[in-house]
Order: C-alpha cells, then structure tokens, then sequence
C-alpha cells in the first residue's frame, strides 16, 4: 500500500498544508476501540476517554483525538487533511513493519498531552506533507524517522528527553523549553534552519 499512500499524498491540494489543525466537525465519524480496513468520507473523531488504534484506514478529511484519549495509529493509514491531539492521554504512529506507512496530507499538532507521544521506534515510514508541532505536553515528545515537508516545533514539553532522530525535514527545526533534547546520535537532515535547543544537534545531508 506504500506506494498509493505517496501517490495520495502527492496530490493533496495545497491549500491542506498551510491550514491549522483543528477539531472536526460535530457531523464527524467516531473511533472506539479498533478500526480496520475503512475509508471515511469526512473526518474522524476519538472522543474524550477513548482509545483508537486504525489498521488500512482512509480518512478523508481530519483526525483528531480528543481529552484523555488514546490514538494509535497503525499500518497503512491516509489522512488526507490534519491530525491533532489535544489533551488526549497519548497519540503514536505504529506501523509496525517496513512495508507498511502512514500519510498526514496536512500538519500534525500535539499539543498538552499526558504521556509520550509522536514516533518511538516503529519500523514503518511515516510521512507528514505539511508541519510538525509538538508542544506543552506533559510528557517527552518523540520524532523519528519521519519524513516532514515543513517546520517542525518541539516546544515547552516536560518530563524527559525528548528524542528527535533520523529524520527529514524540509524546513526549520526549533526546539524551545523542553526538557531535553537529543538527536542519540542519528542526526536528522534538516533543509532550513537548526534553532534553539537544536540548534547544536548534527546535520546530515538528504538523500536525493
């Protein structure tokens, strides 16, 4: 499906990738429990208290997870639009194989949430056309081996080290008032600039 989920990604519009996450509508489809193999035509809710994991999923529009909840998303996911957690208990990308990915056609925010969330150590691709912003969280935020098109903003985060490693990003990577930052020796290829607590992370160059 990796191949599909790029050439999607390819063609989102624009417009996508300069809007701001932001909550779904109230007319939004909602995830309880596991969803697997669906494509839904709007956006997706994970309402307050809920847990979600998505296996072979297309959301059409945005995904966010709501206040305490938990989002885990797994093998071949398309979103098309945004995805955002705000307060939620934790949010995570989880393909678990190196044939398997994820595609956020828009930004990815994270923002105030309980435990670690982002990307650990799933083997899988994921891929971010628009920014990745992840800030006053109360618990470490981890980014690696993601592939991000825009700016990535790791911010105010407390509770750990905050592992951002491997990955590429094509625009600025700032980190401000974490508590902690550490690339563990895999450096990320960053296209614009290193800034803040970053600014002193390693460089390596992408890969054409």
């Amino acid at each position: 499906m990796r191949a599909t989920l790029k050439a999607l990604l390819a063609v989102v519009p624009a417009a996508l990738l300069l809007a701001a996450a932001a909550p779904a509508s109230a007319e939004a489809a909602l995830c309880r429990g596991e969803l697997v193999d669906a494509i839904i035509d709007g956006s997706l809710i994970v309402p307050a208290g809920a847990a979600c994991t998505l296996r072979h999923v297309t959301v059409r529009r945005d995904l966010f997870a709501g206040r305490g909840s938990i989002l885990r998303i797994a093998d071949d996911v398309l979103v098309v639009g945004n995805l955002a957690g705000d307060r939620c208990a934790y949010l995570s990308f989880e393909p678990a194989s190196a044939v398997t990915s994820v595609a956020i056609g828009g930004n990815v925010e994270i923002e105030r949430c309980r435990e670690a969330s982002g990307k650990l150590f799933a083997a899988g691709e994921v891929e971010v056309a628009g920014n990745f912003l992840c800030h006053d969280n109360f618990a470490p935020c981890f980014a690696v081996n993601l592939s991000i098109r825009g700016n990535v903003l790791i911010l105010s985060n407390s509770g750990g080290m905050s592992y951002i490693e491997g990955n590429t990003i094509g625009g600025d990577l700032d980190c401000r008032g974490n508590g902690g930052v550490s690339d563990y020796g895999q450096p990320n290829a960053v296209g614009g600039k290193k800034l803040g607590e970053c600014a002193r992370l390693s460089n390596r160059r992408p890969v054409d």
